[in-house]
């Protein structure tokens, strides 16, 4: 049976601040696109040692990030199975948020960020950044723009909805590229210059 749908919504800065590691990051981004996977699994999927892994599972399952699964059988003997506790999560900074989450915020982002910027790299260096037929399979793109508080909402809902629609594609099909995609929006300072 399948679970619901559910989003976890981070609001402690501590939780949040141990996302900031890359082992950490990798391990959430493995088991969204491969789903639940034992340790020697989720080493091959991140690439590193599985006893490099142990640590960050015991944070991410104390957090409430990461469940266990049950178990399988695995060279002979049984391996714990790991999966995400939601499908989503998910960190919302606002005008209440305490100045430790907001440093926890920033750091976290500026991890995916980071994580983001080795991958475009990567593709770029080892030229998996080329054209395939109409569309290119490397994308890096920045934009100012003016929004209003409608315009914000209609963004975000889209942002939103193909943040959906991507989700659909988590999982590995037979002949399908793995590709990860990242968004950064935000306000810049309020300066008094015309459009």
């Amino acid at each position: 049976m399948a679970r619901p749908r559910k989003t976890l919504r981070l609001r402690d800065a501590r939780k949040l601040a141990r996302l900031v590691s890359a082992a950490r990051i990798e391990i959430v981004e493995a088991l969204q696109m491969h789903g639940a996977s034992t340790v020697a699994e989720l080493a091959h999927q991140v690439g590193r040692a599985p006893d490099a892994l142990y640590h960050h599972l015991r944070l991410l399952r104390r957090d409430g990030i990461v469940e266990r699964h049950g178990s399988r059988r695995s060279g002979g003997r049984a391996a714990a199975v790991y999966r995400l506790s939601a499908e989503a999560i998910r960190a919302d900074l606002d005008a209440r948020s305490s100045p430790s989450f907001r440093r926890a915020w920033a750091a976290a982002a500026a991890a995916v960020l980071r994580t983001a910027e080795r991958e475009v790299k990567n593709a770029a260096e080892e030229g998996r950044g080329r054209s395939s037929g109409k569309h290119a399979t490397l994308h890096v793109r920045r934009t100012k723009v003016w929004l209003t508080r409608s315009d914000l909402a209609r963004v975000n809902e889209h942002v939103d909805a193909l943040q959906d629609l991507l989700r659909e594609h988590a999982r590995h099909p037979t002949g399908a590229t793995p590709y990860s995609w990242t968004t950064a929006f935000a306000p810049l300072p309020d300066k008094e210059i015309e459009p």
